[in-house]
């Protein structure tokens, strides 16, 4: 108790764990409280709903945008080009050749980070599969395993057949595994240049 009353922060926490406790307690006895409950968040169920509404409007709005004006990286390509040519068409040749220069750096930086955001999204793909892959090979290698300890009931070039597939499917566990790791490092690196 001295600790709360030292820690003014602590007290608060106890007490709002506290009152939903005592919440939770009301609910789940009666169906009546529930009920209220119930209702009385209903305008924030609206509100989640509508602000849902608004975030799919708006990314249908940013894919119509694309889809009508081409890519953003090619619009500002354009932009960049007619900009340093009028500054050519003042004189400003070197002014004009530092703008051309910047936008080729950038879109070389926007070039890899596309590549790298693809290969991103096509390991996060990729370790699903594996996931799945590896599961089934650690099932498979398990029930291998298993038969190689019932000396009774197999024969011992069964027993060596078992411990082959078993061998087989932790090895490609770890290819698995060193695929992935050599594709993260590949972005990782990608990232820190």
């Amino acid at each position: 108790m001295n600790l709360l009353l030292k820690h003014p922060l602590m007290l608060a926490l106890a007490g709002i764990v506290l009152i939903v406790t005592k919440i939770a307690q009301a609910i789940k006895g009666n169906e009546e409280n529930l009920n209220k409950v119930t209702l009385a968040f209903a305008p924030l169920r609206a509100a989640g709903t509508a602000i849902s509404n608004i975030f799919d409007k708006l990314g249908t709005l940013v894919a119509d945008v694309i889809a009508k004006f081409g890519s953003v990286s090619i619009w500002i390509e354009k932009v960049a080009k007619k900009f340093a040519e009028f500054a050519r068409s003042l004189g400003l040749d070197d002014f004009a050749n530092s703008i051309e220069n910047a936008f080729s750096k950038a879109k070389a930086t926007v070039a890899v980070e596309k590549e790298l955001t693809k290969a991103e999204q096509d390991l996060a793909k990729r370790k699903r599969e594996i996931l799945v892959e590896n599961k089934k090979l650690e099932l498979e290698g398990s029930e291998a395993r298993a038969k190689i300890a019932e000396k009774d009931k197999y024969t011992a070039q069964q027993r060596l057949a078992f411990l082959n597939t078993y061998t087989a499917n932790y090895k490609k566990q770890l290819e698995n595994n060193l695929e992935i790791a050599k594709e993260e490092l590949r972005i990782a690196e990608g990232r820190a240049a």
